[in-house]
Formats: C-alpha cells, sequence, structure tokens
C-alpha cells in the first residue's frame, strides 16, 4: 500500500490502524508482518518466526546491510534485490510442473519473484514485480517508485507506471494517472513534478489521464492490462 493512502486511511476512518502483512499461496500463511506497537510505514513488517526471508541480486548472491558511512541510521538497507523465503511453510511443487519449480526453488529458497529491500532492523520493503521493472537504455527503474511520487501530488488520486516498446530505448516510460475531478492539471506539468524526484531519463515521458486503473480482486495493479491497451491503440491502422 502506498504511504500517502495508508496516513489519508488513518486520518479518516476515526483511529483504525493498517497493518501489513506478506505472504504468498506457495508459503501457505504470512512472512513478515508490522507490529501494531512498532510499525514501519511503507514496509511489509518483520520476518516471522515460520520461516526465513532474504534479499538476493540477480546472480543468487545474498545481500547485506551496509551503514558504509557509518550512520547508524535504522532506514539503511539492503541493495533492491528478489525477496526470497525458506522454511517448512513453504511448498512443495507445483503440480505437474517440474521446471518451474525448479525455476521457483533453489537451494531450498523460494524465489518470489518480488523485488525488495530491507533495512538494518529486519523490515522488509517491497519495490514492485521483476518482471515488471522497466528496463530503458540498459537501466532498469521500478514503475512502483515513479508511482509513489505522483501518489505524493494533490491532484492525483492514482497511478500506474509501465514500460512501453520504444526504437531508441528498447523500453520508454508511461504512466496512467487518474486526477480528482474539478482540478486541472496537464500531462507536461506532472512531468515536470516527477522530475522533481528523477532525473529526466527516469522520468515519464508520456502521461495519458484515464478515468481508473484495472485492478484485479485484490487490488494490485495489473499493468500489464494497460500494456495491452497500449498495443492495441499503436498496432491501428
Amino acid at each position: 500500500m502506498a504511504v500517502n493512502f495508508e496516513k489519508q486511511f488513518v486520518k479518516y476512518s476515526e483511529g483504525f490502524k493498517v497493518i501489513e502483512a506478506y505472504g504468498l499461496t506457495e508459503n501457505s500463511c504470512w512472512c513478515t508482518m508490522n507490529s501494531v506497537e512498532n510499525r514501519k510505514l511503507g514496509s511489509i513488517g518483520k520476518l516471522m518466526d515460520v520461516c526465513e526471508i532474504a534479499i538476493v541480486d540477480d546472480k543468487g548472491n545474498f545481500l547485506e546491510v551496509e551503514d558504509k558511512n557509518k550512520t547508524g541510521c535504522v532506514d539503511v538497507r539492503t541493495k533492491e534485490g528478489e525477496i526470497v523465503v525458506k522454511g517448512e511453510i513453504i511448498f512443495n511443487k507445483y503440480w505437474n510442473l517440474p521446471e518451474k519449480t525448479s525455476e521457483t526453488k533453489k537451494d531450498g529458497w523460494m524465489h518470489t519473484g518480488d523485488l525488495g529491500s530491507m533495512d538494518v532492523e529486519g523490515n522488509v520493503y517491497i519495490n514492485g514485480r521483476i518482471k515488471e521493472i522497466i528496463i530503458k537504455g540498459g537501466e532498469k527503474i521500478s514503475p512502483k517508485a515513479v508511482d509513489d511520487v505522483f501518489y505524493k501530488h494533490s491532484a492525483v488520486v492514482d497511478a500506474a507506471t509501465i514500460g512501453i516498446p520504444d526504437p531508441i530505448y528498447g523500453e520508454e516510460i508511461k504512466t496512467y494517472i487518474v486526477k480528482k475531478s474539478k482540478v486541472i492539471v496537464s500531462e507536461a506539468e506532472l512531468i515536470i513534478y516527477a522530475q522533481k524526484f528523477f532525473s529526466e531519463f527516469r522520468s515519464p515521458k508520456y502521461i495519458e489521464f484515464v478515468d481508473e486503473i484495472p485492478k484485479g480482486p485484490s487490488g494490485k495493479l495489473l499493468r500489464r492490462e494497460l500494456l495491452q491497451m497500449h498495443l492495441d491503440r499503436s498496432n491501428k491502422p
């Protein structure tokens, strides 16, 4: 959940709190959970005692928290990598899918496909899905990071960023925006706004206003549907 959404929920829900947790079908229960007393806003909480959790790079190397400047800051995190989980709660195998099983489970660790990081206190953060990462000119760009910037804008209700085909960079960045009714804001204004947080190269080149963002039953963004919508339009004669 985007941090600003959580803050708004708490503000308007008469004291109710959002307690985020993390789990997958393949691990049968939660792997991490925030505590009621010591929630870390923006994180999915700390490891529960039913499993192990780690962050690995694209070669499978474990990433550690490195406070190179000796700041002692609790927000120092690992580099971004894939979240992997290990323990008795992990599934045995996919039914009749040995290749998928071997791709997902390696040396006892289940590769979740989620991109994330971990801070020095053990709080875990999700930054998106690996398959959704935009690769522009060889650089990896998290669409969720771009979304989160737009959620801070006073005119934006919802946002979803995708990579679209580009003949020069391979992929270019496009963000779909649902804006507040009766609020006037232009595509150009939002592009300039994004460049306050990212370089021009890592900011959206295209903004498109839509009435709603497609989402699944659990509220997850369906970026693939936005990409398909873009491709369908591009292929029209």
